[in-house]
């Protein structure tokens, strides 16, 4: 499979095209230093405030939060139907979270699981877990540090499948696998309910998180975690052009 162009978009009041210059060299390092450890690649490029991304790219895009995403029609899927993430820049920094750290995890799950249907077999609990990579760190303090931009955590096939040795994430912070993740705090889990997809979901739930931490890791709207819950049947494509 060839490796996919991945096009990073400013559609945020908030945010420069500078500051996501820095952000994306940093990831396009990242990914080119740890992207065997999952067996995926990328390639980079970005788009200047206010042009259209190229075609065939898949998407990051900046936008402040998910209201603007939906009035400017970014749904779920890019407008040729291909992968889509969205950095939600406002609602990350009312959050108290660092939008580079938010970039990093949604490149990353993007580029492990862009369709959203790669899961675990049953744990030993007889769950399901979907992978969701950066979920298992979603905590600033979880995060790892390049050239100055705080990256996300990154958990790796240890984490989720058994004979992968014990090497759970890039930055050494795990200790055990699902489905007894630790350290707990800051993992965020979805399981499939009875098996199903779309509207089966319905489990997920932050582990070892004090409460007012739980806001930011929501479902919502157009988001990974929402995505899943809908289902792929109800995924909509973007209105948003490319050239």
């Amino acid at each position: 499979m060839t490796d996919p162009t991945i096009a990073f978009i400013n559609a945020s009041t908030t945010y420069t095209d500078a500051e996501i210059a820095v952000e994306m060299a940093a990831i396009e390092e990242d990914v080119g230093s740890n992207g065997a450890l999952w067996s995926v690649g990328a390639g980079f490029v970005q788009v200047p405030k206010g042009a259209p991304a190229p075609s065939g790219a898949w998407q990051v895009c900046y936008l402040d939060d998910s209201d603007q995403a939906n009035a400017l029609g970014y749904h779920e899927l890019t407008s040729e139907g291909l992968p889509l993430a969205k950095v939600f820049v406002r609602t990350t920094l009312g959050d108290g979270q660092t939008v580079s750290r938010v970039a990093s995890h949604e490149t990353w799950e993007m580029l492990i699981d862009p369709w959203l249907n790669r899961y675990t077999e049953p744990r030993s609990d007889g769950r399901t877990y979907a992978i969701e990579v950066g979920d298992l760190l979603s905590l600033d303090s979880q995060g790892r540090n390049l050239n100055g931009v705080l990256l996300s955590g990154i958990a790796l096939p240890a984490a989720y499948f058994d004979g992968y040795g014990t090497r759970y994430d890039i930055g050494g912070i795990l200790t055990a696998p699902l489905p007894n993740v630790a350290p707990a705090a800051g993992a965020f889990l979805m399981w499939r309910q009875n098996g199903q997809d779309g509207d089966g979901w319905g489990c997920h739930a932050v582990y070892g998180a004090d409460p007012a931490e739980f806001v930011h890791r929501q479902a919502q709207h157009g988001s990974r975690r929402h995505r899943r819950i809908i289902g792929a049947a109800r995924w909509r494509r973007s209105t948003v052009a490319v050239r």
